[in-house]
């Protein structure tokens, strides 16, 4: 990355990746979900070509969309001249599926993955990155000494080993997330959006999400704001919990689009 770099950033997405291309003097090359907020492919890989990136960034499975994209389509990415591909897997264990097999056939791909979401460890800030070796070698010239401290690592072996438990868990979430998104499209009003991640969407289609999202607060319930990201504006990112905190959440929404519902109906007055 440098002066004058292309990246293509398909968005709305995680931030800090346009934020950091433009700090490092780079140019973001933005490119928008389909209207259903799923990753657009051949945009993509349209952009790419247009622009001559020198990297193109997904998150898959997205933040805050919870969208995929296939790996014939990364596949097919890599394999299309246009620089780097850098999939970010953060929250890959829970859509059940992995870009890391095509790393054998794939010398250009780059695969982040994260301790911070099913490992529990979000603040400890261990993280790793898979590529070729001569990808890793040109990035390891870059890396600090000591750029993990001794108790994040202490803390990353002993979730390694005690991953057989965390993937029951993550498995139960998201057989909670299905659950949860069905029980919340019988809602009049909103509109959920699938999800390959432990967080979903919903779309107020009546409702001020501002307001909802005050009411939810009052009643001891935080998601979040995504109403300021581009076509999320009348959006809330909604975490997938236990099923007593997903029932929370549920009489909670519930009674804070009958509250935003009241609220319109005196202002219509």
């Amino acid at each position: 990355m440098g002066p004058g770099t292309r990246v293509v950033i398909p968005e709305p997405t995680f931030t800090l990746y346009a934020l950091l291309t433009t700090i490092l003097g780079g140019e973001p090359v933005r490119v928008r979900l389909s209207p259903e907020l799923q990753y657009d492919a051949a945009a993509i890989a349209e952009a790419r070509r247009q622009s001559a990136a020198g990297v193109t960034v997904v998150c898959s499975p997205n933040n805050p969309t919870g969208g995929i994209l296939t790996v014939g389509e990364v596949r097919r990415l890599c394999e299309e001249e246009g620089g780097l591909v850098v999939i970010d897997e953060a929250y890959h264990e829970f859509a059940g599926e992995s870009f890391v097999p095509l790393l054998e056939t794939q010398k250009n791909l780059i695969v982040l993955r994260t301790f911070s979401k099913a490992m529990g460890m979000a603040g400890l800030r261990v993280g790793y990155l898979l590529a070729s070796p001569e990808i890793v070698r040109e990035v390891n010239k870059t890396r600090l000494p000591y750029n993990l401290n001794f108790f994040s690592q202490m803390a990353a072996i002993a979730a390694i080993d005690g991953y057989g438990e965390l993937r029951g868990a993550v498995g139960r979430l998201s057989e909670e997330r299905e659950r949860l998104i069905s029980l919340v499209r019988d809602l009049p009003g909103v509109r959920p959006h699938p999800s390959h991640a432990n967080f979903f969407l919903i779309e107020l289609l009546d409702a001020d999400p501002k307001v909802v999202f005050d009411g939810l607060l009052r009643r001891g319930v935080l998601v979040r704001d995504v109403t300021s990201y581009p076509m999320l504006g009348r959006c809330l990112r909604i975490s997938v919990g236990t099923p007593e905190e997903n029932e929370t959440f549920l009489h909670a929404l519930g009674a804070a689009l009958g509250e935003a519902g009241r609220d319109a109906a005196r202002g219509r007055a």
